[in-house]
């Protein structure tokens, strides 16, 4: 069996399904239930960074951007990818460009990746654009996964302590206080607000839920306003420890995105453009876009940033000053967004060394309390019978 009869076989994995052409309407009930949960699925960096490094190894090799294409869908795992390669594929089989076809999709494909591939097309050097979006996917790829590795100790802790919080107030503290109850027992003030509390909670936990919903949504609300998410970005970057690690993250992010795109032969002031649109934090995309109008009137990128060590030190401007008197500002942004990779990662590991005794505290406090209002009563009584 030869390579194309492989990959034949392996695409009748998925229902061929072009975006704009394959009718949704008239699919039946079930069909459509499928559709809607393959439109769920997410495209991850690990799975764009093995994409754009095979696109760049097929391209390098001589095969063609079409039939790159076809084999690169034919190839993929999550549906819905492959779904939007067929779609792309059969855009450009049409005659569209691979940047435009790609850009149907940007949920998935970002500024950033459409900009590099345009570029690679225009000057032909397609190879080495997707060998840098490779790259940088590669990178972004494990931030992400230190990033939620160093989340998933803390969320487990937290939702255990709520589970347990919900089973003492619901059926343990119950029970206690009818036992106190019938055998006569003194109840002292810590185990009173042990019961109090349950109860409270027990007769308005609808009241305290939509409480909770109405300032859940407030805070959404205020946060979704542009002076709300700046302040709120603020706090942040005030925090001490995780705000570093915000700082770092974005600080990598607008190097290495900066740095890609320059590398990629695309101009500055369009490199600072698209690069506001990758960074997610208000405060440095106010302050990139405020940097893209500064530069247009001939002021220095490291003389901007300087206005502001709290988002960008001065090792960062320092050498963007170097890159920018040396005619290398891509090169060293990469090796700034390297360094601060680094960084980031050795503080997202060491999050679970400062949140770990801090949990553990907490959680002896309670049992602590806890263990004393139930004991006091019996305590009590048993001094009472022995006197």
């Amino acid at each position: 069996m030869d390579l194309s009869e492989k990959l034949s076989r392996r695409s009748k994995r998925f229902e061929e399904f072009i975006y704009g052409v394959t009718p949704v309407d008239d699919l039946s009930g079930m069909d459509k239930l499928r559709h809607w949960w393959i439109e769920r699925h997410k495209i991850g960096n690990k799975e764009k960074a093995l994409f754009y490094q095979l696109f760049s190894v097929l391209i390098n090799a001589g095969v063609t951007t079409l039939q790159s294409l076809r084999i690169l869908k034919d190839r993929a795992v999550n549906e819905r990818f492959y779904r939007i390669l067929s779609t792309v594929y059969y855009a450009v089989e049409r005659g569209e460009s691979l940047s435009k076809s790609m850009g149907e999709f940007s949920d998935v494909f970002t500024k950033t990746e459409l900009g590099i591939i345009e570029t690679g097309e225009a000057v032909g050097a397609m190879d080495r654009s997707l060998k840098r979006l490779a790259e940088q996917a590669e990178r972004q790829a494990k931030v992400r996964q230190d990033l939620e590795a160093a989340l998933v100790y803390p969320a487990i802790i937290g939702i255990v302590l709520v589970i347990a919080a919900i089973i003492m107030i619901t059926f343990v503290i119950p029970e206690l206080r009818t036992l106190y109850n019938e055998n006569g027992l003194e109840i002292n003030g810590l185990t009173s607000l042990f019961i109090n509390s349950s109860e409270f909670f027990s007769t308005y936990w609808i009241v305290l839920a939509a409480f909770v919903g109405i300032a859940w949504t407030i805070f959404k609300i205020y946060v979704g306003s542009h002076d709300g998410r700046l302040k709120f970005d603020a706090f942040i970057l005030g925090l001490p420890y995780f705000g570093d690690v915000v700082r770092n993250f974005n600080i990598a992010e607008f190097t290495s995105t900066l740095g890609v795109l320059i590398e990629s032969g695309i101009p500055i002031q369009t490199a600072l453009k698209i690069t506001s649109r990758a960074i997610t934090n208000s405060l440095y995309q106010f302050k990139i876009l405020e940097l893209v109008g500064r530069v247009q009137s001939g002021s220095k990128i490291s003389e901007v940033l300087r206005e502001v060590p709290w988002l960008f030190p001065d090792n960062v401007t320092q050498m963007i000053e170097i890159g920018e008197k040396s005619a290398s500002l891509g090169d060293l942004s990469l090796k700034i967004s390297k360094q601060y990779e680094e960084e980031l990662r050795y503080k997202l590991k060491n999050i679970n060394t400062i949140i770990g005794p801090v949990v553990i505290i907490i959680v002896a406090v309670f049992v602590v309390l806890f263990a004393l209002a139930i004991l006091l009563p019996i305590f009590n009584l048993t001094q009472s019978v022995g006197a």
